[in-house]
């Protein structure tokens, strides 16, 4: 977990947050980015406690759902995490082609 960005271990706190651990209970980057951009104790998840406030601030104002879909693919590409097959969910009334995944490590 060492090796990972500042921001990939946001994102694997929120998931973790989000109980994302199994093939029942996975999450999307939408439900990321809110856990993210809403959630004040993810700040204390024990992968992101050397990092200050100020620093948790600036990295989770830069994060974008784009940006959010990479890293979750990218901790699927690192065998961390897992995606599961592409399904249609409607999102304010857009409807969106979206995986789902979930945290093997």
């Amino acid at each position: 977990m060492e090796s990972l960005s500042y921001k990939a271990k946001i994102v694997y706190a929120a998931m973790d947050m989000l109980n994302a651990r199994s093939s029942t209970q996975t999450t999307n980057s939408y439900m990321v980015l809110d856990l993210i951009s809403e959630n004040e104790d993810l700040a204390q998840h024990e992968l992101l406690k050397d990092l200050s406030e100020q620093q948790f601030v600036d990295y989770i104002m830069d994060m974008t759902i784009k940006g959010v879909s990479a890293l979750m693919s990218s901790l699927a590409k690192k065998d961390i995490a897992v995606k599961t097959e592409p399904h249609n969910i409607y999102i304010d009334g857009i409807q969106r082609t979206v995986r789902e995944y979930f945290l093997i490590k």
